[in-house]
């Protein structure tokens, strides 16, 4: 961060207080939940259930899956 508002921070009076400024100016707009809104998403997974979820969205949609994978086309890409 300090590289992309350097000569902002640089020109500041007090240049930590500027810092503290940027910084809280930025976790505030880079907050999970905002983005998500934005894109109109329902949930929000927390990364240490990744994993799980993924797992459970497979079982669920196994043999789904199972019926759209075939045979590729060609052996060797053309």
């Amino acid at each position: 961060m300090a590289v992309a508002f350097g000569r902002e921070i640089a020109a500041a009076k007090d240049p930590e207080a500027k810092r503290a400024e940027i910084e809280a100016r930025m976790s505030a707009t880079l907050s999970p939940a905002r983005r998500a809104e934005s894109f109109s998403m329902h949930e929000l997974i927390d990364p240490c259930e990744t994993r799980a979820m993924l797992c459970e969205w497979i079982e669920w949609n196994q043999q789904r899956l199972e019926t759209q994978c075939g045979p590729s086309r060609f052996a060797i890409r053309p």
